[in-house]
């Protein structure tokens, strides 16, 4: 059997930490609210960002924050207000949405409503950017749909030590 490389190494470190990450959150959103959350992680997030970009302009000219830019020519003002407004809208209302949920319905739900982001991703470049998806596509995007349905369908699931959801409530979390 061969050893594990870099990548697959890098795989399984990632699924790790974000499950460890997605738990822990999940924990301070219950305890703290999700806004009380966001807020303390925005200013952790803007420093990561100034970080990245302090390196990427230090170490490599500025070429790693726009793929295929001059390594002497860095990003323009657009390009940084752009990805600055994307990571604050990413952070601050997809997370708080994200973590709003997590209360409501609990960390598994909200990961497995979250896995679909590939199929919503996948059914919107078909329906605004004339993509096509093939019979397998199309066989995925049923299998996981239909996988996230059955599993979020089920009320009789409920972590130990915890009250049964309503369908309101069941509903409205996975909704955010």
């Amino acid at each position: 059997m061969p050893a594990l490389g870099t990548g697959e190494l890098a795989a399984l470190s990632t699924a790790a930490l974000w499950a460890v990450s997605c738990q822990i959150h999940a924990i301070l959103s219950r305890r703290l609210g999700a806004h009380t959350l966001i807020l303390l992680r925005l200013p952790i997030c803007i420093v990561m960002f100034g970080a990245w970009w302090g390196a990427s302009v230090l170490f490599f000219g500025g070429g790693v924050m726009v793929p295929g830019a001059a390594p002497t020519g860095g990003p323009s003002p657009l390009a940084l207000t752009a990805l600055a407004l994307s990571g604050v809208f990413g952070v601050a209302l997809c997370d708080l949405l994200f973590y709003s949920g997590v209360v409501l319905v609990g960390a598994r739900v909200a990961l497995l409503v979250q896995s679909l982001s590939t199929v919503i991703t996948a059914v919107l470049g078909y329906l605004f950017l004339g993509e096509t998806i093939g019979a397998l596509g199309i066989a995925g995007i049923l299998v996981a749909t239909g996988g996230v349905a059955w599993v979020v369908g089920d009320s009789g699931t409920v972590p130990e030590g915890a009250a049964p959801l309503s369908r309101a409530v069941r509903l409205r979390g996975v909704g955010l």
